[in-house]
Parts: structure tokens; sequence; C-alpha cells
């Protein structure tokens, strides 16, 4: 189906704590997806459910357009590749790079054009997916800086780079992924290996096995 264009505030959520739309009018950031339109096209009622406010987060456009975009597109094509992959998506707010949460009142925040300054921007931005491979689970996780520079060079070396362990998205997202799942039970990928990622450098693994961008 088409895009629909439909975003409203979460009505689960206080008036306190629920984006409006015109917390959103301003010139500089799109309402990015956290899980996007083109994933739920298949049913109508999830689609439409996906621009409720609270599935939305201020992406700057190259970010949101760029390196997000073709992070879902290939989460797409995993999911026609094995029939089934679990996607968790959701935002950092670690500016400081602490390996946990900034504090709420040290936020950033979005004006707009009605002076107000009530959604926070994040710092990162992460996606997780998790299929099943033999006996154990698979999962690769990573975690893009939210930036609207330029992006240049070859899209699979900068998402080799933003490949990350689980452990270094938990921190800062105060979530524990997987929590039924004894985690020796997952084999994570921290080279793009399982996932047609794999850059072919050895020393790619222990690289990544930092929570740090390079």
């Amino acid at each position: 189906m088409d895009r629909v264009e439909c975003f409203r505030p979460d009505k689960r959520l206080s008036a306190e704590h629920a984006a409006i739309n015109e917390d959103y009018e301003e010139p500089i950031f799109d309402r990015g997806h956290i899980a996007p339109d083109r994933d739920l096209r298949d049913d109508l009622t999830d689609q439409l459910n996906s621009y409720v406010l609270s599935n939305i987060a201020p992406k700057y456009d190259r970010f949101n357009s760029g390196i997000w975009s073709e992070l879902e597109k290939l989460g797409r094509d995993w999911a026609e590749a094995h029939e089934t992959v679990y996607v968790t998506s959701g935002a950092l707010f670690d500016f400081e790079y602490r390996d946990n949460r900034d504090e709420d009142e040290k936020a950033a925040r979005m004006g707009s054009r009605h002076q107000t300054a009530r959604v926070a921007i994040a710092s990162d931005f992460y996606k997780v997916f998790m299929r099943r491979c033999g006996n154990q689970w698979c999962s690769i996780a990573f975690v893009l800086e939210h930036h609207n520079g330029p992006g240049g060079g070859d899209i699979t070396r900068r998402l080799q780079k933003a490949i990350k362990p689980l452990a270094c998205i938990e921190g800062p997202a105060e979530i524990t992924f997987y929590p039924e799942l004894d985690r020796a039970e997952i084999r994570e990928s921290l080279d793009g290996s399982g996932w047609g990622l794999a850059s072919g450098n050895a020393s790619n693994g222990s690289r990544k096995s930092s929570c740090t961008n390079d």
C-alpha cells in the first residue's frame, strides 16, 4: 500500500508526556519513524498506528533519508531471506557517551514555531535484529550517531563501523534485550558475519567490541 500521512498524538499518554503535531512545526527535523511505515504496509491498521507520535522522533533529514533508511531497507531484505526477523529500534540520549542515559533536564529539545521545546533530540538511534540460526539465536546490533552531516563513503562500510554489542545499547537505553533468553543462547555478530556484512578483516570483531564509535 502507499504511504499514509496521519501523524497524531498518542491518546494513551497524558497531555504532559504526549507530543503533538505543533511540536514538529519547525524547519530542521523530519518526523522520523522508529518502527517504519514501509515495514507495516501489509496491514492498514498497523501502518496507520506507525504514525502515532510516540513512534516518531525528530531526525535530521540527511540521517533519516540516508543511513537510517538504508538500514531499514537492509532489515526488509533480511526478512525476505530468513522469513522471520525480529527488529527492535529506539533512540539513545547519551551525548556525554558515559554509557548511561543523560538526565532528562540535560536533554536538548526541539524548538517549534509555537515557542515550545518539548520533544527531546536523540544523540543516536539503534536497531537490533534477531533471527533463528539452527539451535541458536543470531543477532546483530547497530548504533548510528544522529547528525546532519553528509554521509559520504560506502554505505556497507559505514554500517560495518556501526555494529555494536548489545551491552553497548542496554546501558544508555536502560533496557535489557530478550530477558527471557540466556545470553549464551545468542550469537552476536560483531563483524557482520552471518548477515552478509562481513568485511573480511579479522581484527574487526575486537575493534567493534568498543562501545564508542570510531
